[in-house]
């Protein structure tokens, strides 16, 4: 929670200027990654190095992987701007379309299996073998790529979507499902995973967080206090107050949508009816 109080017994004229969010990016590292194969459907890839995915030359086997990043050193209350992942194709790079998918099911790295989200204490089967889209997995891919020899990169907003619905959900982050696209036959290749530091996969995440709002432009009219503070575009504020700086709950005075512009002025007033009055303003 970001906030700026200020309080009103007599008016003030401080100014301050409004600092603008500045983007800042990180690089994470999975924290799990598998890979299911249809062929051998109770074996578990979690400590392979190099994960199977597409489909063999004949139509089967079929491979999928699996894929989670722990956001949790991401702020709260941070706006995502832009995420990328990168794989590397470490054989067989054919150049097929392969689509990442937001996964609904829960699974484990080191039990996941073509037919087990998980084995113990019992096997939880997934809806159908290697995952069920609509059940599982969403059915819309986030972001679709061509890979090739090398460094792949997959960007769009969708990804972009995905990690801001778990930075406000976190309970939600289960990570993403990779398959080729329509898993045709002879789209089979290997991608790096987590178990080797020279391919592992790295997700970039681009966000804003906003700047502390400060209150400016303070004057009173007869018993109307009035103020202003610099709203950053994309963030949602909260403004509220209460009669006493240390005792007494905080009330709200209004709700501020989140703005289109970069900075938006919001001019205030409130009708005082003590003679002390205290006011903050929140990015939650």
């Amino acid at each position: 929670m970001i906030t700026r109080t200020l309080a009103f017994g007599f008016a003030t004229g401080l100014f301050f200027p409004a600092v603008a969010a500045r983007a800042q990016t990180t690089n994470l590292v999975p924290v799990a990654d598998t890979a299911m194969r249809s062929n051998v459907p109770d074996q578990n890839f979690g400590s392979d190095t190099s994960l199977p995915i597409g489909v063999a030359n004949f139509g089967s086997p079929v491979n999928r992987a699996l894929f989670r990043f722990d956001l949790s050193v991401l702020p709260t209350n941070a706006i995502i701007n832009d995420v990328s992942l990168e794989l590397t194709v470490t054989l067989h790079p054919i150049g097929a379309t392969f689509e990442l998918h937001r996964m609904l099911s829960s699974w484990s790295e080191s039990e996941a299996t073509w037919n087990n989200r998980f084995v113990t204490p019992s096997p939880t089967p997934w809806a159908a073998g290697g995952a069920l889209a609509g059940t599982d997995f969403i059915s819309d891919g986030s972001a679709a790529a061509s890979l090739i020899s090398g460094v792949n990169t997959f960007n769009a907003p969708g990804l972009t979507a995905d990690v801001q619905t778990w930075v406000n959900n976190p309970g939600s982050n289960l990570g993403w499902i990779l398959m080729a696209s329509g898993e045709p036959a002879a789209t089979g290749e290997q991608v790096g995973s987590r178990e080797d530091p020279v391919t592992t996969p790295v997700l970039a995440v681009t966000y804003t967080v906003a700047a502390p709002p400060v209150i400016f432009g303070v004057h009173q009219v007869g018993n109307q206090i009035c103020f202003s503070f610099d709203a950053q575009g994309g963030f949602a504020y909260t403004v509220e107050f209460r009669n006493s700086l240390t005792a007494g709950n905080w009330n709200v005075l209004t709700n501020i949508p989140a703005q289109l512009d970069d900075i938006t002025t919001i001019n205030l007033t409130n009708t005082l009816s003590s003679v002390e009055r205290y006011f903050r303003v929140r990015a939650p």
